[in-house]
């Protein structure tokens, strides 16, 4: 019977873990604020209509080396992914060098001669799951805007972009929920794309508009704005198949699933494992998950 030792894979698991830790209640705190710290408004006329804008009342404090160690979660992250593929090929003495864990866009496509070149040493139930393991749209279960199993693409970009440059966390507002409206008081909620009287700003919390009068400040102070304001991952672009997602990744998100989504790869790796050399364990394998 083979041997799959995973061990060294576990034990960078249990440093990303403790990664994760450390910067954890710093994260929980900072999205605390931004989702309860005070709001200013202010207003600017556009055109026919007046606009009134929402920010946090006072800047966020993101520690200095936080964008460092978000960094280091995602490379060591990789390499988990990437030491146990090492260690299975070398328990089913694949004849290829240097493998690693293949994030791909489309793997079924193979483009890097490197993921073809394993996928067709590797036992088909390995196959399997390295194929089930990958970002994909084509699952009943996926969402709209977001592959099944798109952490495999966070740990991809950020554990890449680590490679040019260090990340720096910033606030950002992926989109207010709504808001709680006065008696008597219009307006019109308005998305990034909408045009504004105001540069982009990572701080604001919510824009509207609505016609010139139609507005008192009394009343703007009394509307309270459904916050969604997290501590965001800057420049972090997904690309798959033909669409390219441009979409900001919640720090919170990533500390979250990263850790959820390696411990699901080493799980599997190692049941499929089993699997291979006693076929009839009674081997079940769960890919239903969305992580």
């Amino acid at each position: 019977m083979t041997d799959l030792d995973l061990d060294d894979s576990w034990r960078r698991l249990e440093w990303v873990h403790e990664l994760v830790d450390r910067i954890g209640p710093a994260v929980a705190a900072i999205d605390l604020q931004a989702r309860k710290g005070a709001l200013n408004f202010d207003t600017r006329v556009l055109g026919e209509f007046e606009h009134a804008r929402y920010t946090l009342a006072g800047a966020l404090e993101v520690p200095p080396d936080l964008g460092f160690v978000i960094s280091d979660i995602a490379v060591n992250a990789r390499s988990c992914l990437d030491m146990a593929i090492t260690s299975i090929a070398a328990a089913y003495k694949l004849p290829i060098k240097n493998p690693q864990f293949p994030i791909e866009n489309n793997i079924e496509v193979r483009q890097e001669d490197r993921t073809r070149q394993l996928m067709e040493a590797l036992p088909a139930d390995f196959r399997d799951v390295l194929t089930e393991l990958q970002p994909n749209y084509n699952t009943p279960w996926g969402y709209v805007d977001r592959p099944v199993n798109w952490t495999a693409l966070m740990i991809r970009a950020i554990s890449n972009a680590n490679k040019h440059r260090n990340l720096t966390p910033v606030t950002r507002t992926p989109g207010s929920r709504g808001m709680t409206l006065v008696d008597g008081l219009d307006v019109e909620m308005l998305s990034p794309a909408d045009a504004s009287p105001w540069p982009d700003d990572d701080a604001t919390v919510l824009e509207v508009r609505y016609p010139i009068g139609a507005a008192s400040d009394k009343q703007l102070a009394q509307m309270r704005p459904h916050r969604n304001v997290r501590l965001m991952i800057h420049q972090t672009g997904f690309k798959y198949d033909w669409l390219d997602l441009e979409f900001p990744v919640a720090a919170s998100e990533f500390l979250d699933l990263t850790p959820k989504y390696v411990h699901h790869a080493l799980t599997v790796f190692e049941q499929t494992h089993q699997h291979i050399q006693a076929p009839g364990s009674g081997f079940f394998r769960n890919f239903n998950k969305s992580l």
